[in-house]
């Protein structure tokens, strides 16, 4: 149940830099316009509304829309509900307002209470004459040259960051139905046209349309009404002969059915002229709509006269993009999906034709999956998993040295803690789901040769299977790996953290799963330390510490590796799929940013594998780097942000090689004396309770954008899931963040844009209220500020938190250099 149901909508507002230049266009446009004494420039349409269209002297912007409510008694209860007052409209025609921001922080103002105008006469529709009716005898048409006859603003297009929020933010409050929602694919939102509910009042197919798109947040287009074709048809060429710039038409949309052309204002604002638009009732239901009946081509329209370039597919020709990744593994494949979902343009390039078929890493992380859960696909990940709850470390008699267990099903992430993978299977999933976002595109068989920077962008050359090609973009990231050929070529060398061991890596597929061990192993065995984990899609690890003297040759023969194999009884339960002799390293690099080139995942970073850390850390680099190049990019951050990304995961991916280096050096120790004394120690310590026995502790941020000395600063914040359904988690119901959670409804004076409040007495958040209820007693706290990394930024009071964070995240300046 709504709040109040609005009857349509009532105006848009910009600001333009020259008032009298954008009177001019609207006039052309078919927009009767005047100043008022405010300054403004007021336009309206015919149908006797004070104004449809308001202008202010600025920088060019879309400042906000406005709504029709019914009644001043609906006026006041909205007001009520968001805590706010009723104002009066101090504009053309007067009346009351309600002025609310949504969560993208669009200003929406609710009037009533207008004085109206005499409505101008339209010429009337023509007779027409078809073959089915001729109605038209004996006269003539004869059509008059000028501007369209604008009756009334019809509808307005916003992009939004997060569909599903502000679907439910603009239906809770005015009441919308869903005429057409649009899907990326089966089952996954991109947007929806939207109607007012008037009951058995037909009203146009949509008013609002929201729509997740790889742009920045903000207005997309205002539709307005005109008389009929005719009249549009003659619009359309005074416009032409008036030398105004056309974006698309004429044709006839699919959803709505109308037919239009689209204009655009001199700042580059897309106005719509549209005409013979569907009509329903509240009663007429919804569907579901792929998203090719939004894209700008052949696909698109019913007729086209003429088309024009699509968001959705503008990388898809086009060697230019916000940012140009190098390597789509899942690294670079996790950025660009998590970069296209916020509305930047995306290019991966990657030198090999297709995935690498064999395994490599062997298990996420439960912080691991809910990175893939923002990318939308840890559910089809997890259904490729298995879980193993233990971890032991065994001497060569079989005792336990160290442990680590987790008693919990699911990990504050708010899945599994340990998730064993087949690494093709989840590149798979991961290129089939970039396939379906729109704004991102990988060029297989495509390698960077040359970068430079050439002032607000970055020129690239790449070889292509056509030879070379010149690209630009914003920003650069390399997750091209551990020999990574965008870090050598930007002269970034490698802090050596002292680990270099050779192993041999043995792959199976799994015939017999009852002859295999259930949890993860380290055998601490001096003649030969050997690991043996699980692994996903039916298939189990062993590694082999390689001694010295021995070659990469003698020990990858299959009779060498059969006799290895041979005290684990698993012969005929297994069938070797790959052997491959690796060098463990652990290695950090100096850099990670050099003005618009960035590095990620193992160009970044590599450890030794014992803590299976690798391809976690590579996707906590990308959600760390994700949010902060997207804001950045879309000119909401000062660039100087970027810096925080190493400074936040430098420090955090080395306690987890450090981690990791702790259990290779208990592994690695091959001196019998040694190893005898390590035992003793450690056999000790367990049974006294001061081993090192536990969980894998969760690295925290001590620098970087958090509020030092704030309750929770920098800690990991838990995702709690629904306990009657627990699909359902957290993340699902807020979005991508930054969060502000309350005990407590915020003061309607904080400005609170681009920050997602979350109340606990919020029905949505009802089955998760418990657990963040919880978090918040026990940091002394009435509200966290959770980025949208889900790392906590700080906890305490709720203005205190928003006016802090304001304050680091601060808009880009005029000079900055993004």
């Amino acid at each position: 149940m709504s709040i109040i149901r609005i009857e349509d909508i009532a105006h848009v507002r910009f600001a333009a830099p020259d008032l009298q230049q954008m009177q001019d266009f609207l006039s052309d446009f078919g927009l009767a316009s005047q100043f008022a004494d405010d300054g403004r420039l007021y336009a309206r349409a015919a149908d006797g509304l004070p104004y449809h269209h308001v202008t202010e002297q600025g920088d060019p912007a879309f400042k906000g829309l406005g709504l029709r409510a019914e009644n001043i008694d609906d006026l006041e209860l909205l007001a009520a509900a968001e805590g706010v007052l009723v104002e009066n409209l101090n504009e053309p025609g007067g009346g009351k307002v309600v002025r609310l921001k949504d969560p993208d922080g669009v200003e929406v103002e609710v009037v009533t209470g207008q004085t109206r105008l005499q409505p101008t006469a339209l010429t009337p529709d023509p007779l027409r004459n078809t073959t089915m009716s001729r109605s038209r005898e004996r006269s003539s048409v004869r059509l008059q040259a000028g501007p369209s006859h604008v009756k009334r603003l019809g509808h307005c297009v916003l992009n939004v960051s997060d569909f599903r929020r502000s679907e439910r933010w603009y239906k809770e409050r005015f009441g919308f139905i869903t005429s057409d929602e649009i899907e990326a694919k089966a089952g996954v939102a991109l947007g929806a046209f939207m109607r007012c509910d008037r009951g058995d009042v037909l009203t146009d197919h949509h008013t609002l349309f929201l729509a997740q798109l790889p742009q920045k947040p903000g207005f997309m287009h205002a539709a307005f009404e005109v008389a009929n074709m005719d009249d549009l048809m003659l619009g359309h060429d005074h416009l032409q002969n008036s030398n105004r710039s056309a974006s698309w038409g004429v044709g006839r949309h699919i959803l709505g059915s109308q037919i239009f052309d689209y204009w655009l204002d001199p700042w580059g604002h897309e106005l719509e002229h549209w005409t013979d638009g569907d009509l329903f009732t509240a009663a007429d239901g919804s569907n579901k709509s792929p998203f090719t009946d939004l894209l700008a081509d052949k696909t698109s329209v019913q007729w086209p006269l003429k088309a024009r370039g699509s968001v959705l597919m503008a990388n898809r020709t086009t060697n230019d993009c916000d940012v140009l990744i190098c390597g789509a593994g899942p690294t670079g494949v996790t950025l660009g999906i998590l970069l296209a979902r916020q509305g930047v343009s995306v290019i991966i390039v990657e030198k090999e034709a297709d995935i690498y078929p064999l395994p490599r890493a062997a298990h996420l992380d439960h912080e691991a999956i809910r990175i893939l859960q923002a990318a939308g696909v840890a559910e089809l990940v997890m259904a490729t998993c298995r879980q193993a709850n233990r971890y032991d470390f065994l001497n060569a008699a079989g005792d336990v040295l160290l442990r680590f267990e987790s008693e919990s099903r699911l990990a504050p992430g708010g899945w599994p803690p340990s998730n064993f993978i087949h690494q093709p299977s989840i590149e798979a999933i991961l290129r089939r789901e970039l396939a379906d976002t729109p704004g991102v595109v990988i060029r297989p068989r495509w390698e960077m040769v040359e970068a430079r920077n050439s002032g607000s962008r970055v020129t690239a050359t790449c070889q292509s299977p056509d030879g070379p090609q010149n690209m630009t973009a914003r920003y650069v990231v390399g997750a091209d790996g551990a020999r990574s050929p965008l870090r050598e070529s930007l002269g970034i060398e490698f802090e050596d953290l002292n680990f270099d061991e050779p192993w041999l890596v043995v792959d199976a597929v799994v015939q017999d799963f009852a002859r295999l061990p259930k949890i993860n192993l380290q055998i601490c065995n001096p003649e030969r330390p050997t690991t043996c984990v699980l692994m996903g899609e039916g298939r189990h690890r062993w590694e082999f510490m390689i001694k010295p003297g021995e070659t990469s040759e003698q020990v990858s023969d299959d009779g060498f590796i059969e006799k290895l194999l041979e005290p684990w009884g698993v012969k005929g339960a297994i069938s070797i799929e790959r052997k491959a002799v690796y060098r463990f390293n652990a290695r950090v690099a100096k850099a990670w940013r050099k003005g618009r080139f960035l590095l990620a995942g193992d160009a970044a970073h590599q450890t030794p594998p014992f803590a299976g850390q690798g391809m976690c850390a590579g996707l906590r680099d990308v959600d760390n780097l994700s949010w902060k190049l997207a804001s950045v990019i879309h000119g909401n951050v000062d660039a100087d942000i970027l810096d925080t990304y190493q400074e936040e995961r430098s420090p955090h991916v080395r306690t987890s090689i450090n981690l990791a280096m702790m259990m290779g050096q208990t592994v690695c120790i091959t001196d019998p004396a040694a190893a005898a004394l390590r035992d003793k120690q450690m056999i000790a310590a367990r049974a006294a309770g001061t081993s090192q026995d536990g969980t894998v502790p969760a690295p925290l941020f001590s620098t970087g954008l958090i509020l030092s000395g704030a309750p929770g600063a920098g800690g990991y914040f838990p995702q709690p899931y629904n306990v009657e359904n627990p699909s359902e988690k957290l993340d699902d119901v807020l979005g991508r963040g930054p969060w502000l959670v309350s005990r407590e409804k915020i003061d309607a004076s904080l400005d609170t844009n681009g920050l997602r409040v979350a109340v606990l007495s919020d029905p949505d958040l009802a089955p998760y209220a418990a657990v963040l209820e919880t978090w918040l007693s026990e940091h002394d706290s009435n509200a966290v500020l959770v980025r949208p990394d889900h790392y906590v930024y700080g906890a305490g009071d709720a203005r205190a938190l928003v006016e802090a964070f304001q304050q680091v995240i601060r808009p880009a300046s005029a000079s900055a250099k993004r």
